[in-house]
């Protein structure tokens, strides 16, 4: 959504940090969006988009670990 701004602002840092955090929990297709993305960014957006995608990635793993402990 945030690669093409389908209801949100585009923005591709944004759009390479969600599929660096969907790469990391093993989403093969998000995995080659991303290493495509990775070609067009500047050093700062690629930056920006790591940072991001640990955000993302840290927020899913707690929500997961709250279902799981109930």
């Amino acid at each position: 959504m945030y690669e093409d701004g389908l209801g949100v602002p585009q923005d591709d840092a944004m759009a390479y940090g969600w599929f660096n955090a969907a790469a990391a929990s093993g989403d093969e297709d998000a995995r080659t969006d991303r290493d495509n993305m990775l070609k067009e960014l500047s050093p700062s957006q690629i930056e920006k988009g790591q940072s991001l995608a640990k955000e993302i990635f840290d927020r899913i793993q707690k929500r997961k670990q709250a279902a799981e402990s109930k």
